[in-house]
Parts: structure tokens; sequence; C-alpha cells
């Protein structure tokens, strides 16, 4: 029997399918299982492929906005939840759910698809791109630091230091790149899922915010002035910002180190950014990939 290959918009029961499914073939996904059952617990449209009634194949689509930097946003596709079930591999059925996947978000008039990947190869199959446009600077301080301040998990903010961090974000100049975070929790990007990862760390003073995972700062919220980047900077070891973020100009007049991420294949934990552009106006803007909206 031929594989079927469909849309399954956000189906609870194939979405059920799916999580066990990606249970065999990554550990994330039994972790993800434990924590949330077999359910997609924010917006995601599924593409599968069954044989004789089995499912044999997923890829997800998270939609999201990001700013193109002149105070308009681009729609965004992120390709997500990509697995082939371990006893159907090497029949091409994740290339065929990509392109179909990329065939539905054209026509939904997407801008273009994202996602982090370290198995670049197997979506350039597909006409997935190394992005060039994602232009991010990974920059470290020239000596050993220790962060000042006080730091908090994002368990640890008030409900009055969460629209705190919300209204510094929200009150940034247009930068290409940026999320465009929803108040709605039903989608991955929004503030409550922002502030429901674990890794998050901040830092607040009175006047914006700082994030950092794993070590390294990568969202700066503060208004114009040096003296508010310098009180929120202070004993900063590295930071993975945009090039055009008034941070990282901050940081490299003050003797911090800066390598330029685009096209750099192990940027993040082996992991580089790709792309597929759907609509011309998404190619015409140098974006930036912020790690705190990283999925």
């Amino acid at each position: 029997m031929a594989i079927e290959f469909f849309y399954a918009g956000s189906d609870p029961l194939l979405q059920a399918e799916a999580v066990d499914m990606l249970a065999l073939c990554f550990d994330e996904w039994v972790t993800f299982r434990q924590k949330y059952g077999c359910r997609f617990p924010f917006v995601e449209h599924s593409f599968a492929a069954r044989e004789s009634g089995e499912l044999l194949g997923h890829v997800g689509i998270m939609p999201f906005e990001i700013s193109d930097g002149r105070g308009a946003h681009l729609q965004v596709a992120g390709l997500a939840s990509v697995g082939v079930h371990p006893r159907a591999r090497g029949r091409n059925i994740a290339h065929e759910l990509c392109t179909l996947a990329a065939e539905w978000a054209g026509n939904a008039q997407f801008d273009l698809m994202l996602l982090y990947t370290a198995a670049a190869r197997v979506y350039e199959k597909s006409s997935w791109q190394v992005s060039q446009s994602v232009n991010n600077t990974l920059l470290t301080a020239p000596d050993e630091r220790n962060a000042g301040g006080c730091w908090k998990s994002a368990a640890e903010l008030s409900d009055r230091e969460k629209s705190f961090i919300q209204a510094a974000y929200q009150a940034l100049p247009p930068l290409a790149g940026r999320v465009r975070r929803s108040v709605d929790g039903k989608y991955f990007h929004s503030w409550p899922w922002f502030f429901a990862n674990p890794a998050s760390r901040f830092k607040l003073t009175d006047h914006g915010y700082i994030l950092q995972i794993e070590n390294v700062v990568c969202e700066v919220a503060a208004p114009e002035g040096e003296a508010y980047l310098a009180e929120l900077l202070s004993g900063v070891k590295s930071a993975f910002l945009s090039p055009d973020d008034p941070a990282a100009r901050f940081l490299k007049q003050n003797g911090y180190r800066s390598n330029n991420c685009i096209g750099d294949f192990g940027v993040w934990h082996g992991e580089v950014a790709m792309q597929k552009i759907l609509l011309d106006r998404a190619g015409q803007t140098p974006l930036y990939w912020p790690l705190a909206d990283k999925f």
C-alpha cells in the first residue's frame, strides 16, 4: 500500500499518535510526554504520513511573527516536531513531509520558514538553506568576570516583575528578527511559554533587564544610554546578540571579542539556523535569530 501524505491540522488524536511516535525517535520527546502527556500544549499544524493505518512520519509548523526592522512584521512558519518512525527511515518520508509543509505554508501566505538543526543535510535535500541572513554575533569578555547583581529564575519572578519585563521588551525599537510574543499561551512564542523556560535567568534593574541562558546573555532590554547598559551588563562573560543591538555595540566598545555567526555551523550546541524563503519580501531583510525564542 502506498504511503499517504496529508495535512492534519491540529487534530488531537493524530498529534497524540505523533507524540508516541516521536518518543521512539528522540529522548527529549520521552521527557515531553512525561510532562505534557500525549498532546501538543501549544498551536501546531501537523503534516503526517501513514501506511496501512500506521503513523510513519510527522512534521509540525508553529506560527509566529518577527519584526522586519521597519515597523512591520513577517509571518513565520517554524518547522518543528520532525520525525520518522525508526522502521520507516530511508524512504524519503521526511523530505515529502517537509515539501508538503512548505507548499501549505506558501499557500497560507507565510513569508518564510525557519528552524535550528544539527542535521542541515537532511533539510538541504528539501531546498532549505543554511541561513546567510541570520545575523548573530557571539561576544566574549577579554578576561574572567564575575556576574554581579541578583539573578532570578523565571519561576522566582513575581507577577509585577513579569509585567515589567514584558513592557520593557515591547518598548524596544524595531530590530529585524525580534519575535513578536503573543500574550495568548496557546502559542509557543508567547509570554506564558517564555516565562516557562527553566533555563532562563533574569537580572533586573530599575530601568531594564537582561536574560541569560546557560551563562550566555541573549536578550537585553534597556533605555538608550551607556549608563543603563553598564549597570545591566556588569560582569557579563558572553552574549549572543544581533550586531545591531545597542548592547552588542556597547560590549564591543568595552573590549569584548566578536565572532560573527552568519552561516556558521555549530553556532549553538552544534545547531545551525536554516531558512526557506516563501515570499520575496522575507529575503530582503537581514535577520537575527533570538536564542531566547529558539524552538
